[in-house]
């Protein structure tokens, strides 16, 4: 047997014999070591209150932009106390664009002591911090704060700047949150003051609620009211909804100022009065102006008559593209099939975006007279890629069987446009035509990321679990517009690796489109937490955002849903985004999607969406 002593040193044991003392002094080295992190603990505790001391004093003097970052790195603290910090600095601050980034800070937090801290401040004998809380009451959600707003406002009626301050946070809280019944009738007695611009905010207010109890008010300001106040009569006529204002809108449409017309075609087509047809097609006959046109266009689609049909045609000859453009549209919303002729007609419009429209709506209308015509138009090697991704998506939609190798063929061409490549592997995976799954699954080794994602998205579509990993992979690329197509490529698969990828890029990625189809996904496979990231998106300021965000409500709306939608509704100030949420609250009732929600109890280990952090904005 070998000698310990002469052992390789790896190899060599302990030879030291377990002494007491030597065990007692382990002892005492494993609990000094042990009790080392309770120091540190009270080190770091320390220090934070440190930071917080120092941050504070930085916040009562400098220059503005200096306190405005120290704000921020109390914000990022996030503690209690320096929240605390922040609500003071919000009502109490000497500097307006101070105590407004100390708004913006709490903004999506909705401490519990804000509208607390507005209220003390509120009976405070400082007229400028009385202010400060009437401002900050706009960020508030409980509908209390309403009430507090008003209150200000009574307590000194004769105090203008004050009550222009009040109205203005509650026009921004009306948009938020759903104020308590009643409350218009206190509100109502502002419409007679003095000052003009109160009178008009008050009136936007009231607007945006579309309670029908003020409507006799609202009626009664019409005749004396200049063009101006017209117009928001005519918007909030919108949003009540009610037929009562329609022979006052309807004698408004001869006003040769064109705002005022088109506020009034717009009110019409909310109340969806068929009387006022007539003067619709009188309107869309006689005026020239481009906007009045399409807004009439907007009216008829939204007040659906196969006699306007004849009205609508002579306006594809328009001189003016879009209102060719809107009027192809309105033919295909009021599925007018003896319009097909001249839609086809239209396929050599000189104009892309018309020939584009032309497409879409032959798609919506169907018939396979009109699906060669467009096949063809696909062929076309000299035609733009607009109306190529346009021709695409209508042969989808018509269910045309057409040639996947054609498909095949074009993503071969390395100098395709981007965004015509990926549509076309849309396409070709809604075809499934077993016979090219081998090839494309060949094409996810490529080299060349543009033929192997495209072949991913393709087999995705087709439901190949192949593609998975590198539709997950890409949605960590670094174009939003690739990470979008990823995601319908995702539709298709429902692994526990591709829902989990789906969660994570909904609560983190930084492009709101990418956050809204990802949660879209989510919803319409049953995991309708997420549905809360959709709501979020309805306050992002992008038009484009709010209209993605409510179509992907409408995907998977249920009772509830729709009805928030038309509470909604009310309170968009964007024109666009209206008619999005109106024409999906028409399919929703066209295809009876108000069945009973199945929402799963477990979301399989998903990250689930936070109401705080996850905004989309």
């Amino acid at each position: 047997m070998r000698d310990a002593a002469s052992a390789p040193f790896w190899r060599r044991r302990s030879v030291v014999p377990a002494r007491p003392a030597l065990r007692w002094g382990l002892a005492c080295l494993a609990l000094g070591l042990l009790l080392a992190g309770v120091p540190a603990a009270a080190i770091r505790t320390e220090q934070a209150g440190g930071k917080l001391e120092e941050l504070t004093r930085d916040l009562e003097r400098g220059l503005q932009y200096k306190r405005i970052l120290v704000l921020e790195q109390l914000a990022k603290l996030g503690t209690p106390a320096a929240r605390g910090v922040i609500i003071r600095t919000m009502l109490y601050d000497r500097s307006q664009p101070v105590r407004r980034a100390a708004q913006r800070m709490l903004a999506d937090v909705q401490d519990p002591r804000v509208l607390p801290a507005i209220r003390e401040a509120l009976g405070d004998k400082s007229r400028k911090v009385r202010l400060a809380a009437v401002d900050a009451l706009a960020l508030v959600r409980d509908p209390a704060g309403a009430d507090l707003l008003l209150d200000a406002m009574d307590a000194d009626p004769r105090d203008t700047k004050l009550a222009r301050a009040a109205l203005e946070s509650l026009r921004q809280f009306v948009y938020r949150t759903e104020p308590a019944p009643g409350f218009e009738r206190r509100l109502l007695p502002w419409l007679q003051s003095r000052n003009k611009k109160l009178r008009q905010t008050t009136l936007t207010i009231l607007g945006i609620l579309g309670r029908p109890d003020t409507l006799p008010a609202l009626t009664a300001m019409w005749p004396k009211a200049d063009r101006a106040l017209k117009i928001r009569l005519a918007d909030a006529f919108a949003n009540i909804g009610w037929k009562d204002p329609v022979p006052l809108l309807t004698a408004e449409l001869s006003d040769p100022h064109d705002p005022v017309v088109i506020h009034c075609l717009y009110a019409l087509s909310q109340i969806q009065s068929f009387d006022a047809l007539p003067q619709i097609w009188e309107v869309l006959e006689k005026r020239r102006d481009p906007w009045v046109q399409i807004t009439c266009l907007n009216a008829l689609i939204e007040i659906p008559d196969q006699d306007s049909i004849p009205k609508i045609l002579p306006l594809l000859d328009s001189p003016d593209a879009n209102v060719r453009h809107w009027a192809a549209y309105a033919l295909s919303q009021l599925h007018a099939q003896s319009a097909a002729p001249k839609l086809e007609a239209k396929l050599k419009d000189p104009s892309d975006l018309v020939r584009a429209s032309a497409v879409t709506a032959l798609g919506e209308l169907g018939g396979k007279t009109a699906a060669r015509s467009v096949w063809e138009l696909l062929q076309d090697p000299n035609e733009s890629n607009e109306v190529h991704i346009a021709a695409s998506k209508a042969l989808m939609r018509l269910g045309f069987k057409q040639d996947a190798e054609f498909y095949w063929q074009e993503l071969q061409k390395p100098d395709l446009d981007t965004n015509v490549r990926l549509t076309y592997a849309l396409a070709l995976g809604q075809l499934h035509d077993e016979k090219l799954r081998d090839r494309l699954a060949a094409e996810l080794a490529s080299p060349d990321f543009s033929r192997s994602f495209s072949a991913a998205l393709a087999l995705g579509v087709m439901g190949d679990e192949q593609a998975g990993g590198l539709l997950v992979h890409t949605l960590d690329h670094g174009n939003p517009a690739i990470r979008r197509f990823a995601i319908l490529g995702l539709e298709g698969l429902r692994g526990q690796e591709v829902l989990k990828a789906l969660a994570d890029t909904a609560n983190d990625d930084r492009d709101p489109l990418v956050r809204i189809l990802c949660a879209s996904s989510l919803v319409a496979a049953g995991f309708v937490d997420f549905r809360v990231l959709l709501w979020n998106a309805l306050d992002n300021p992008d038009e484009d955002v709010r209209s993605e965000a409510v179509i992907a409500l409408g995907r998977s709306a249920d009772a509830e849903t729709l009805r928030q939608l038309k509470w909604y509704l009310r309170r968009e100030p964007s024109v666009p985004v209206r008619q999005t949420i109106l024409r999906v609250l028409r399919e929703a009732e066209d295809h009876d999607s108000t069945r009973a929600e199945t929402a799963r109890d477990s979301i399989c280990g998903l990250r689930r969406p936070d109401r705080r952090s996850a905004q989309v904005s």
